[in-house]
């Protein structure tokens, strides 16, 4: 007790003598308190403290699909699920890639220090019982996600064979594979340039400042002339030439990130949906969708004739 009076009176001092350095110290220790405390309560909020839903843990999406069901390498989890089920009941066509293979089911078991333990209890299969999930035995975390196998060769090497409500044979234990492939487009040097540098999304709030599109808008020579300038201005390497080879991805591009500040979100990514391959080969692929899905209940109701025959 008899150091803290003393440190007391020593500080008493040193604010008489220096009172610009104490009030330095003070404010230096006020900011510091001041955001460590709106770091935590970030931090609570958005990470420690739970959802205000009863099982929080159990919230999920749900969303309407068309005939075709369009699947990348990242489509995992509940996306697969309903891609399987699609493909199991012959109700459309899968276009894309091969999907992740995530069909993992986790219970968490509380821990002591806001801890818990996420423990594999059980697997998700397609209606026909198809294992969505992908083997993962003996395989790094980083290969896991980053390094898949060639999907021509996996797509049915050492997997379980199950058939559709039509008869035709699906494979099991490596995600979805769709009935039709189709590689997306790989990016170039010139597209990945812009991207990182954030042209597209720069450029729309530049844009804007000016100018209120309607949906008729669209990328004129004018507007290609501003972004130009747009691109000098903020220093972002180009060439004529590379714009020439990538024109129709950059007015695309431009159009899309205008109509996402514009009008939001889903406006904008129905401008990159009209120049997305897959979209457009799985809107071509519809008609067959609709003859597959009408085969198969042919099939379904000849097996049920058979069935009432028998009994």
């Amino acid at each position: 007790m008899g150091t803290f009076w003393q440190d007391l009176r020593y500080g008493t001092r040193m604010l008489r003598r220096n009172p610009g350095f104490a009030i330095v110290a003070i404010l230096t220790l006020a900011i510091g308190i001041g955001a460590n405390v709106v770091i935590f309560s970030i931090v609570n909020g958005v990470l420690l403290k739970p959802l205000p839903f009863r099982d929080s843990g159990r919230v999920v999406t749900i969303w309407e699909t068309d005939a075709n069901r369009n699947v990348t390498r990242g489509t995992a989890s509940a996306a697969e699920i309903v891609a399987g089920a699609i493909q199991d009941h012959d109700r459309g066509l899968i276009v894309g890639e091969t999907t992740f293979g995530k069909g993992l089911v986790q219970t968490v078991y509380p821990l002591s220090e806001n801890t818990g333990l996420a423990l594999t209890t059980a697997h998700y299969y397609t209606p026909s019982g198809r294992l969505i999930q992908r083997d993962y035995a003996n395989v790094s975390l980083y290969d896991y996600y980053f390094d898949r196998p060639d999907e021509e060769k996996a797509a049915t090497a050492n997997r379980e064979v199950k058939l559709t409500d039509s008869g035709r044979t699906e494979y099991g234990g490596g995600g979805i594979t769709p009935d039709v492939k189709i590689d997306p487009i790989k990016s170039n040097h010139f597209q990945d340039s812009l991207l990182q540098h954030y042209a597209f999304f720069n450029y729309s709030k530049h844009y804007m400042v000016n100018h209120h599109p309607t949906k008729s808008f669209e990328v004129d020579d004018a507007t290609m002339q501003d972004f130009r300038k747009f691109l000098d201005t903020e220093k972002v390497p180009f060439t004529e030439a590379e714009l020439l080879q990538n024109n129709d991805w950059v007015r695309s591009s431009i159009k899309s990130e205008i109509f996402v500040d514009q009008f939001g979100q889903d406006e904008g990514l129905k401008i990159r949906a009209e120049n997305d391959p897959q979209i457009i080969k799985a809107l071509e692929l519809l008609p067959k969708a609709r003859a597959l899905a009408d085969h198969a209940k042919e099939v379904i109701a000849q097996h049920n004739n058979a069935r009432a025959i028998t009994q």
